[in-house]
């Protein structure tokens, strides 16, 4: 008999946690496809693949997941006031001449998140040998790694160099190689948005180095530079009508260890600098190389294609919510996926002539269950992640907002024109654990429950409150470090990821 089979229904479940009559009569009917059993339920979860709806492409998510129109995303977007962000304000909170100006490493914030974490475990060891090596051996490979540009490198092999035929294939098939490859390289997954008034209105008038982002008739990209070399101007050409990003998996189990410190090291407070952690770092050296190598194989096929990299041209994680890998969720900056919840890192992206078939936004019930959660923000040693109800802008004090929902002059970093959540970056010192609370995190094919809970929430609203408290309840979401590296570290998948989950 499979260990997943169980002769307890969907409605003996909902029964025993108290939801009869009218309330458990909507949870069955909302959950399609019917399913007879748990064991049913447990293996329904899609497959690896993706699969096709008319002409349209769909990710490889579970069966409660919805699909909305084209740039239509859970979070509602006003895309006639959507300004394009200017990236040379991204790092304001820096400038000590700014208004902006937020040192988030200072001594002050270090003595917080110091006592933030003693009260959360006391037993905290700041200098753990173990947790210290690993961090070094993850960032290592990063000083191996060529700068990465907006152009790439200069590929080896191409049809015109090699003289082998160009690749020919159909938007499908274009669609097909592209998500195999990245894949194989170690990604999750891709999604497309096609160029148009939302792609423009999604990139950047100046990406973060302060180079002005422009669209030509050309043949080929190019940059201009100053009399410094400095890069002054990226022109992306009109022919590469296809923005894709490709998403990657962190380790979960290391993620949900994140203790809270930040990334500068006092002698009396946090004296290494503990911030983040090898699921970060490891993550980062892995997709420099990967972002080489799709543009690689991309240019080999015979066509070409710009690097977007972490935050230049635009930000993934804008893209991957209009494009349907993930959706908006109350951390702001990190959009959460209906599978892996917080545990994407990153969402690096690439602009290309080859064609691609757009996808769909999602719906997996993460937008409207963040409104009723506040998980991550509780659990916010710096309380910086907004509360309370999605906003059309934030200014730098949430809590200094006014009737009509706006709060404040808007920060000149971060995006606005849509009713969402915005985590203040400039205050962040990326400890960071928010990433480790959330309820999404939890692997659907790990339990049946998970997979109910997912499903319903999918669906409706009206439990939300209750699932949210029992992750509470049943200390879900994150763990201490010191069990980790004790009781699961040597037991680790290839990778720190369960490609099974």
């Amino acid at each position: 008999m499979s260990r997943f089979h169980s002769p307890i229904s969907r409605r003996d479940f909902m029964k025993a946690l108290g939801f009869t009559g009218a309330g458990l009569g909507g949870v069955a009917a909302l959950t399609s496809p019917a399913f007879h059993d748990l064991d049913e339920l447990m293996s329904s979860n899609g497959n690896y693949y993706g699969y096709e709806v008319g002409d349209g492409y769909i990710p490889n998510l579970p069966w409660y997941v919805k699909h909305k129109e084209y740039y239509e995303p859970t979070v509602p977007i006003d895309w006639d006031h959507k300004w394009r962000v200017d990236g040379r304000h991204a790092r304001d909170y820096n400038v000590k001449e700014s208004k902006w100006f937020f040192d988030a490493y200072s001594l002050e914030q270090a003595k917080k998140y110091v006592e933030w974490q003693q009260g959360y475990d006391p037993k905290y060891n700041w200098k753990d040998p173990r947790r210290q090596a690993l961090d070094s051996a993850s960032q290592a490979i990063n000083s191996f790694v060529p700068k990465l540009t907006f152009l790439g490198q200069t590929p080896t092999k191409t049809p015109e160099k090699t003289g082998y035929p160009k690749w020919t294939g159909t938007p499908k098939e274009n669609m097909n190689l592209l998500r195999g490859i990245a894949r194989f390289f170690g990604c999750d997954d891709i999604g497309v948005i096609e160029d148009g008034p939302q792609l423009e209105r999604l990139t950047t008038t100046y990406d973060m180095e302060s180079a002005k982002i422009d669209r030509e008739n050309v043949e080929a990209p190019y940059v201009e530079t100053n009399t410094k070399g400095t890069v002054t101007r990226k022109v992306i050409p009109t022919s590469f009508k296809w923005s894709f990003v490709w998403t990657f998996r962190q380790n979960i189990d290391m993620t949900r260890v994140q203790q809270g410190g930040i990334m500068k090291a006092w002698p009396d407070y946090n004296p290494l600098g503990a911030g983040e952690n090898a699921a970060v770092w490891y993550c980062y050296s892995r997709m420099s190389i990967i972002e080489i190598r799709l543009m690689q194989f991309i240019r080999a096929l015979g066509y070409d294609c710009v690097a977007g990299g972490m935050s230049a041209i635009t930000s993934g994680t804008a893209l991957a919510t209009v494009n349907g890998l993930l959706e908006h969720a109350r951390m702001g900056q990190v959009a959460l996926h209906p599978k892996y919840g917080a545990t994407v890192r990153s969402t690096y992206k690439m602009w290309t002539n080859m064609p691609l078939v757009p996808t769909r936004p999602i719906d997996a019930g993460i937008y409207e269950f963040c409104k009723t959660c506040e998980i991550c923000a509780e659990a916010c040693p710096g309380q910086v992640i907004q509360r309370n109800d999605p906003t059309w802008t934030t200014g730098r004090n949430p809590e200094d907002g006014n009737d009509n929902g706006t709060f404040g002059e808007p920060l000149p970093y971060q995006a606005q024109g849509f009713l969402g959540w915005r985590t203040d970056i400039g205050k962040c010192p990326h400890c960071p654990m928010c990433q480790g609370t959330c309820p999404f995190n939890e692997m659907p094919e790990a339990s049946w429950l998970h997979t109910l809970v997912k499903a319903t929430a999918a669906n409706t609203t009206v439990f939300n409150k209750f699932f949210a408290d029992m992750d509470r309840t049943f200390k879900y979401g994150h763990k201490l470090e010191a069990d980790y590296f004790d009781e699961r570290f040597g037991k680790m998948p290839t990778y720190g990821i369960d490609t099974m989950r």
